[in-house]
């Protein structure tokens, strides 16, 4: 897929996360270095992630509770609660990823802010869930024990997590990304043998399973104007199809109004009565605010070289200086040339102001934060002519915090 592009110009980035986001490639015009990352992520030993391990206990679990019901109530109602509980405490742990999962998502879109052109995230995974622990409560079904789901309060933990998702594909459309979704799993399907009821029980809750996590799939790709790839083990063909349908595409362009605040808009693509066609679009576009995109472009210098400077800026920074046991004082120069500056006549003096955006990136977290300083220049009427050729110096003094 990435060998094979045929744009020069596109960048490639690989970024992978367990617990916090990892940037393995920076973005690089050189297909190789994209593919060695990958192949470096393909020969990392893989372990059993500790939630597969803690959920095969529970299923062992029921189906042990299926083979040997127990006779009396009392001890039926002990083992159905202690199980259900191990369930609750698994949706819990596995909300708690999937928060992760998404904020990781969202810093990613945040690596790609105020790039220009078309930007695409292709996600691999093993899917993400809709409904927390979907095939554990599956098989909890199984057993009859149904009934006993509001008492003891499940729905906090397998209600549908669809909202989640769409505020995760309203970040990647602010920011213009088109989300393209793999289940890596491909088509592997249980096995069940005719007559067999825990066979059938268990390759029902598997089936369950794959739809509840390849749904987030489907909807983050919709909503973006992605693709899916789910259900098939030839990856190598939908890749072709995805590579085509990237480089073959329709642009719809408008001229929207100046607004001065960021601004949303619903889109829809129909076609004429007839065409066999598919629309693949995003769902909204956001017009943003010129400080929006100021502060956007910012924001990417941390994650892509800026190949331009037209303003001629100049930036020199002097060592950090130790203000508190965890903080620091960084004083930034920036020296910007006089014609680069708009300057009007007030009087008796020229005056421009300038907006400076500052942005920093935590390298361990990928976490970033961004600061605007106003400043004012003036210089004297008499003095322009003279002057019309240097540098207005000016001085950014930041608080920050130990760390890279």
């Amino acid at each position: 897929f990435i060998r094979s592009w045929r744009d020069h110009n596109a960048r490639f980035m690989v970024v992978t996360h367990r617990h916090e986001l990892e940037i393995v490639q920076p973005f690089t015009t050189d297909p190789n270095e994209a593919i060695e990352a990958l192949r470096s992520l393909r020969l990392t030993d893989a372990s059993v992630d500790e939630r597969d391990r803690e959920q095969e206990k529970i299923q062992a679990d029921i189906r042990r509770a299926d083979k040997n019901p127990h006779h009396t109530a009392s001890a039926q109602k002990q083992v159905q609660s202690d199980i259900f509980s191990k369930i609750n405490n698994f949706a819990k742990d596995e909300g708690f990823a999937l928060v992760e999962s998404l904020a990781a998502m969202r810093r990613m879109f945040t690596s790609l802010t105020g790039l220009p052109g078309s930007k695409h995230v292709i996600y691999v995974s093993n899917g993400l869930p809709m409904a927390l622990a979907a095939e554990l409560l599956h098989r909890y079904a199984g057993l009859g024990y149904s009934g006993s789901y509001g008492a003891h309060g499940s729905q906090a933990y397998s209600r549908n997590r669809a909202n989640q998702y769409q505020v995760v594909a309203q970040a990647a459309n602010s920011q213009n990304i088109s989300i393209h979704t793999i289940d890596a799993t491909g088509t592997a399907t249980p096995r069940s043998q005719l007559g067999e009821s825990d066979s059938r029980r268990r390759a029902s809750a598997i089936m369950v399973d794959r739809k509840n996590r390849q749904a987030p799939l489907k909807l983050l790709s919709e909503e973006t104007g992605g693709f899916t790839i789910v259900d098939t083990d030839d990856f190598s063909g939908e890749l072709d199809r995805l590579r085509s349908a990237l480089v073959a595409h329709y642009t719809l362009r408008y001229k929207p109004s100046s607004e001065s605040t960021d601004t949303v808009h619903h889109m829809d693509v129909q076609l004429r009565e007839g065409l066999d066609l598919a629309t693949v679009f995003n769902r909204t576009l956001v017009n943003k605010s010129p400080e929006t995109r100021f502060h956007d472009r910012v924001t990417s210098g941390l994650f892509a070289d800026v190949d331009d400077n037209p303003l001629g800026i100049s930036v020199t920074a002097a060592e950090p200086i130790a203000a508190t046991t965890d903080r620091w004082q960084a004083v930034i120069e920036v020296q910007i040339p006089v014609p680069s500056l708009r300057m009007e006549r007030d009087g008796d003096e020229y005056v421009a102001h300038a907006a400076h955006f500052v942005a920093i990136r935590n390298r361990d977290t990928g976490s970033t934060d961004t600061q605007r300083q106003q400043h004012t220049f003036r210089l004297a009427t008499e003095d322009y002519d003279a002057h019309g050729d240097e540098h207005f110096p000016s001085y950014l003094r930041l608080l920050i915090q130990a760390g890279e």
